[in-house]
């Protein structure tokens, strides 16, 4: 394949090259900081990451209008030509930061995915787009694994670098072309008896608000839910390590890397409210990147066994939804999200 919708072949590999660049820049930091040499705070560690990331992209990137928002930052980068196509991408420069800055890295890493935007409004510091992925990476900080995928058209093509199952694993490489098969089989044969695992990113802030509508009714079923999350577990669930990976309230579209790869590898992925993820709303304003963003990653089979669709047919949405209107986290449509934000700005511009 020589080339993506919006985005060429070089540019991908630039997107990559550019996330490994900032991953060796988080190592040196966290290497100082282990050796006493200089003290790095984690949002300096994230910063230099995000400069690393975006000095390579500006020297090298060439084609259309391209747009990034990262979720560590207060501005957004825009570079590229003047173009009718434009594009937008995300990154997060360290996930599972607190893990990382406690020396634990198993599952920290370096999200950016990227694609067309089908709308788009940028105004001063603030930008309004709803995105089509068409391009996304996850490199890992210590696991030594690189997995990106890329989309023409409705298919994907998934590339990986490293052991996607650690030691014992298979050593992949970028130039060995689409995994997807040999990924399938993998996760096919390891669904043996064994422990069905879901990971809810949002329990750690407010377990009780989540445990009535969301674990408890999965606990029921005899799936393990935990607190963590990211972008290494919403890929797991395209492995096999993983089974169920949510994002239960809205959160920043940055996080949204791991879960494109993992449906490019065949599993299920849908918003909360059930609908699919086809575009993503990400919104920058007020010096920040808005939580627009909520998805359920899953493997079928272990819903097949007990006579489920999805976990959307286990979990009490109507209640997950209720209580997040009341705490002021209201999950929407991710489209629908858009819509409003954008009739909320063009309001504040007719009253200027």
């Amino acid at each position: 394949m020589e080339s993506m919708t919006g985005i060429s072949r070089e540019n991908g590999e630039t997107f990559r090259k550019a996330v490994q660049k900032a991953e060796e820049e988080v190592i040196r930091c966290f290497k100082s900081n282990l050796e006493g040499e200089k003290n790095f705070s984690p949002s300096m560690i994230e910063e230099n990451a995000l400069n690393v990331f975006i000095s390579h992209i500006r020297d090298r990137y060439s084609g259309p209008k391209l747009f990034v928002v990262s979720e560590d930052s207060d501005t957004f980068l825009e570079i590229g030509e003047e173009t009718d196509e434009v594009l937008v991408g995300c990154i997060d420069p360290i996930d599972q930061t607190e893990k990382a800055v406690n020396g634990d890295f198993s599952h920290s890493s370096i999200g950016f995915w990227a694609g067309k935007a089908v709308k788009f409004k940028a105004k001063e510091n603030e930008l309004y787009s709803l995105v089509e992925p068409i391009y996304s990476v996850v490199c890992s900080l210590d696991r030594e694994f690189l997995v990106e995928s890329f989309k023409e058209g409705s298919g994907w093509e998934v590339r990986a670098k490293g052991s996607l199952y650690g030691e014992i694993g298979e050593n992949f490489d970028l130039e060995s072309g689409d995994v997807s098969e040999r990924i399938a089989d993998f996760r096919e044969n390891l669904f043996q008896e064994k422990y069905k695992l879901a990971s809810d990113y949002q329990t750690k802030s407010s377990r009780d608000f989540h445990d009535d509508s969301i674990n408890d009714p999965l606990t029921d079923e005899g799936i393990r839910v935990d607190s963590n999350g990211g972008a290494i577990y919403q890929f797991m669930v395209a492995t096999g390590q993983n089974h169920i990976g949510f994002e239960s309230e809205p959160t920043m579209p940055t996080e949204a890397s791991g879960g494109i790869i993992a449906e490019a590898l065949g599993v299920e992925r849908r918003d909360i409210t059930g609908k699919p993820i086809n575009r993503i709303s990400v919104i920058f304003k007020e010096q920040s990147t808005q939580k627009t963003f909520h998805e359920v990653v899953w493997n079928n089979k272990i819903f097949e066994e007990i006579n489920e669709e999805s976990p959307l047919e286990i979990i009490n949405m109507e209640r997950q939804t209720e209580q997040s209107k009341n705490k002021g986290k209201e999950i929407r449509e991710l489209e629908k999200y858009f819509d409003q934000q954008l009739k909320s700005l063009k309001k504040r511009q007719d009253i200027k």
